[in-house]
């Protein structure tokens, strides 16, 4: 199959632009209110109220996913394969995508941070070490050979529940988590 580029119909690209601007503006509603009703620390709020931004962009970032077709390995593989006829560019845009807001949220958070609970630290290593290429080299491989990474498995996991296939992703994931317990060992 041959990547053909095509947009979606105009009430599909309405629903998501709507769905898209809902959610960033109960997330600007909430980050607002909670500037304004919660400006130090004397008076924190509630655990989950300090949590719901964080929510809402999580959110947000497993809509773009499943909307992407970043759940699908198959479009990940396929992006992963440039020479190939099945080669599918789509997924460059799914990186500018999320990399120039997290660039421009970066920026801004580099000034401080805007809630008084968060902390902004930015890690101050800058060594290149067996371990950096060794986890890197292991992550690379196991995204070109699955198809998945962390932030769609995770996404994939709620979805595979809702459908029945949890098994698949599940596995994946607990495979995860014993590498990131081995991963502190060394």
């Amino acid at each position: 199959m041959v990547y053909e580029f095509s947009l979606p119909s105009s009430r599909t690209a309405l629903t998501l632009l709507a769905t898209f601007v809902g959610i960033t503006r109960i997330q600007a509603a909430l980050s607002s209110y909670l500037l304004t009703n919660y400006p130090t620390n004397a008076r924190p709020p509630p655990g989950w109220v300090k949590e719901l931004p964080y929510f809402l962009s999580g959110l947000i970032f497993a809509l773009g996913l499943q909307i992407s077709g970043m759940l699908s390995p198959l479009k990940v593989i396929s992006f992963l394969q440039p020479f190939s006829p099945t080669f599918d560019p789509s997924l460059a845009m799914v990186v500018i995508g999320g990399v120039i807001p997290n660039m421009l949220h970066y920026v801004d958070l580099k000034k401080e941070a805007k809630l008084f609970w968060e902390e902004w630290r930015v890690p101050a290593r800058r060594d290149i070490d067996w371990r950096l290429i060794t986890g890197s080299v292991l992550f690379g491989l196991g995204w070109g050979l699955a198809g998945v990474c962390p932030g769609p498995a995770l996404v994939g996991l709620s979805h595979g529940l809702l459908n029945g296939s949890a098994a698949k992703v599940g596995g994946w994931l607990g495979a995860m988590v014993v590498g990131m317990a081995i991963g502190r060992r060394l």
